[in-house]
């Protein structure tokens, strides 16, 4: 018999494709506008702003309770305490006065008098004259008075005032407070984290070991902070400012100032007037404030930070051993780099430079 033949199968008909969306037309960028320049502002407030120079009032001190008063005469007087609370009045002559033990009150009177403390803790007044006072060991009080006086803290935390006159002061030893007052005094702190206010007049201080605070206030100082991190203000009047060891912060305040920063990653501060800016060794960062600044600039010495340079207002002075043409300066959105050709040594970051630096933006030192 003849087979079945197999029924050809029906074709799957092909589906209807979907047709493609209208592609959304891209809308055409809005071209966003360049920002201008804004240079950037001064400030001439001061690192240390907020902190306040010590002073002493001597009608406000409180004298020692007394167990025994011994008072000289107008001669030249000799005389010495005991152990016990003693105040000695030397009154009028060159006198020479010892406290020894005991919280003692001692005043020289007039005249150029030779005074010790001692041991205790001593209030002591040179009164009128040239005087001598060695506050001794403790926690004294010193006050020069009227003259010209060379006063020693010694031991212990002392607070030592020179008064009127051309005063030098010595705090010893410990964390001492030492005012100049008026006339041009001569201020050494020695050991200890000291705070010194020179006053009135030209001075010159010296914070020397120690974490110390200066304050030069009225006059043109020179201020030397010495060892370990030191706090510099110069005040009122064209001062001169060294930072010397450490971190330290230093700010010129009022005038024409001049600022070293020594050895250490230090913080200068012009404050208003025209000032110099010189970091020193260190990583350090300068600003200058209102007036027309120069920031110093010096090759291996360190890479600086200058926050407010101004174009046409200050200068960069490279001292001896660098020029402008030693110089690769780069600039973008308000900062400027200075590096030193063919090396990858950077002498410092410029903020607020609206324009490029060129030849005019430099001086030789």
């Amino acid at each position: 018999p003849t087979p079945t033949p197999t029924p050809t199968p029906t074709p799957t008909p092909a589906p209807t494709p979907t047709p493609a969306p209208t592609p959304t037309p891209t809308p055409t960028p809005v071209t966003t506008p360049t920002p201008v320049t804004t240079p950037t502002p001064v400030s001439d407030v001061c690192l240390l702003e907020g902190l306040n120079a010590p002073q002493i009032d001597p009608g406000a001190i409180v004298p020692n309770p007394v167990q025994q008063t011994i008072n000289g005469d107008d001669g030249n007087n000799l005389i010495m305490g005991g152990g016990i609370n003693d105040s000695i009045n030397g009154l009028a002559g060159d006198d020479t006065l010892y406290g020894m033990g005991g919280n003692d009150n001692i005043d020289g009177g007039a005249d150029n008098d030779l005074l010790f403390g001692n041991e205790g803790t001593d209030f002591i007044q040179g009164g009128a004259g040239n005087d001598t006072i060695y506050a001794g060991k403790d926690n004294d009080t010193v006050v020069g008075g009227d003259g010209d006086d060379f006063l020693r803290g010694d031991f212990g935390k002392d607070t030592v005032a020179g008064g009127m006159g051309n005063d030098t002061i010595f705090g010893g030893k410990d964390d001492d407070i030492l005012l100049g007052e008026d006339g041009d005094d001569y201020l050494l702190g020695n050991l200890g984290n000291d705070t010194i206010s020179a006053g009135n007049g030209n001075d010159i201080v010296f914070g020397n070991e120690g974490a110390d605070l200066l304050f030069g206030q009225a006059g043109n100082d020179t201020l030397y902070g010495g060892k370990d991190n030191d706090s510099l203000d110069g005040g009122d009047g064209n001062d001169l400012l060294f930072g010397n060891n450490e971190n330290d912060a230093i700010c010129g305040d009022i005038g024409n100032d001049t600022l070293y920063g020594g050895k250490g990653n230090d913080l200068l501060s012009g404050g208003a007037g025209n000032d110099f800016l010189s970091g020193d060794v260190g990583d350090d960062t300068l600003t200058g404030g209102s007036g027309s600044d120069v920031f110093a600039l010096s090759q291996g010495l360190g890479s600086d930070i200058i926050t407010d340079f101004r174009k046409g207002e200050d200068l960069i002075g490279l001292n001896p051993g660098l020029s402008f043409n030693q110089l690769s300066i780069t600039s973008s959105n308000n900062q400027s780099l200075i590096s030193v050709t063919g090396s990858n040594q950077l002498l410092a970051k410029l903020n607020g430079t609206p324009g490029t630096l060129s030849a005019g933006d430099f001086i030789s030192l």
